[in-house]
């Protein structure tokens, strides 16, 4: 169903939201912005934080991330302050808030046999070098010396 959902600004407020491929609107423009729909929800933002609705336009996770990601392999990176997460569907935060950055999201890559995600983490060690780091679904680092 999501296929269909494109986002739309209108041209005389300047808000978003989404329309179908023939023009119907499907969520009225009421948002500041708005990422494309993944796994069945779509990132807004409204009064300055982000949060994501539903394909019916139900607000399922409030807007209070100061900016988020999609959705992949069920897990959203978000981010509070300067620190990046990871939430699912529910807003449960999963993996916690210590990343500087989300280089990719949650997916499968060569050689890894779960689903990981490449994420920066600040430390000494990964600044000198500029490294990234790839983490599992948990949070547990997979590979710290990554590029």
């Amino acid at each position: 169903m999501s296929n269909s959902f494109l986002v739309f600004q209108d041209p005389n407020t300047y808000k978003f939201g989404f329309k179908d491929e023939n023009g119907r609107v499907l969520i009225q423009p009421i948002y500041d912005n708005c990422k494309g729909f993944s796994e069945g929800l779509a990132a807004c933002r409204l009064n300055g934080k982000w949060g994501f609705i539903d394909e019916l336009g139900y607000v399922m996770i409030q807007f209070k991330y100061f900016d988020v990601s999609k959705f992949s392999q069920g897990l959203a990176g978000v981010r509070l302050y300067d620190a990046w997460g990871f939430i699912n569907k529910f807003d449960k935060l999963v993996v916690g808030f210590k990343y500087e950055y989300i280089l990719e999201d949650f997916q499968i890559f060569a050689g890894v046999k779960e689903p990981a995600a490449v994420v920066g983490l600040m430390t000494r060690k990964h600044q000198a070098r500029c490294t990234h780091i790839l983490i599992n679904r948990e949070g547990k680092v997979l590979d710290d010396d990554l590029y």
